[in-house]
């Protein structure tokens, strides 16, 4: 077994619906696998939730199926950057380490779950968490994607309110999320209430992995360096990962971006770490 992968003793626990086989740790991360009526048990809750919740569900929300993704989430962007002067991006703090449990069934009993889904979900939070601590989500499967972005609506409804009073723009790819404002003030005061809704649920800001400031200095975000530019739209700054993941490359450099709402890529330097320009077709 490899050194980066530390298993753990194989837990036969059980609940009323859910059988956990064991758990395991990479990457500093926690990952638990299932017994096969476990995971078509997950697999149907996740499909529930999504029925149940979809009135909660907000399109600024993009990592969820269908609402845009990382292509859709530079596309709108790149559509806001003409009205707005100010940004702040953010990031939470060891998102699946710090949710708390009861918050996040709290939130989905608000919501419009039904008991059956948040018992499923009780007992998919409660047997991996082997020291009772309360917190903590596993990561993989399909439902942490859909429970990650539940334990956020708060925040999405708190900078919706403000979309609607202030103008400003706010999108979020699970817990990376980042927030546009045409004035300093208003960005404030965007900020103060992004704090506020941290502190209720439970959940602190990454100390390093954030930006404040003028939105013409650019800024990182999903992988990709941001820079608003006159007569370009958007320029986007490709890192070494998702340049292994969208461009193909041949002994003379990148020749396509493989999703197609990309064009006009250029290398400033040489190598496969070198910065890549792209720039996205404006439908």
């Amino acid at each position: 077994m490899p050194s980066f992968l530390l298993q753990s003793t194989i837990v036969m626990a059980t609940a009323e619906h859910l059988l956990l086989d064991k758990t395991w740790f990479d990457d500093g991360r926690l990952f638990a696998s299932w017994r096969p009526p476990a995971r078509r048990l997950l697999h149907q809750t996740r499909c529930n939730l999504h029925r149940e919740l979809h009135r909660s569900l907000h399109r600024s929300c993009v990592h969820l199926k269908g609402h845009g993704g990382v292509k859709g989430a530079l596309r709108r962007i790149m559509q806001q950057q003409h009205v707005h002067r100010y940004v702040a991006r953010f990031d939470v703090a060891r998102y699946y380490e710090s949710i708390d449990h009861e918050v996040l069934l709290k939130i989905l009993r608000q919501r419009g779950a039904s008991a059956a889904s948040a018992a499923v979900v009780a007992d998919y939070l409660r047997l991996p968490d082997r020291h009772r601590s309360g917190r903590g989500m596993t990561a993989g499967g399909s439902l942490p994607p859909l429970l990650a972005a539940v334990m956020l609506i708060p925040l999405d409804e708190a900078m919706s309110r403000l979309w609607r009073r202030y103008g400003l723009f706010y999108l979020r790819y699970m817990d990376d999320f980042v927030v546009m404002a045409p004035t300093r003030h208003k960005l404030r005061r965007a900020i103060k209430e992004v704090h506020a809704v941290m502190s209720d649920l439970g959940l602190g800001l990454h100390a390093t992995k954030r930006c404040i400031g003028r939105l013409s200095n650019g800024f990182d975000f999903l992988g990709y360096r941001v820079v608003p530019g006159a007569g370009y739209g958007l320029l986007l700054r490709v890192d070494a990962a998702s340049l292994r993941n969208s461009v193909g490359f041949t002994s003379r450099g990148p020749t396509t971006v493989a999703s197609g709402g990309m064009r006009s890529v250029g290398v400033v330097g040489g190598g496969l770490g070198s910065a890549v320009w792209c720039r996205l077709k404006e439908d």
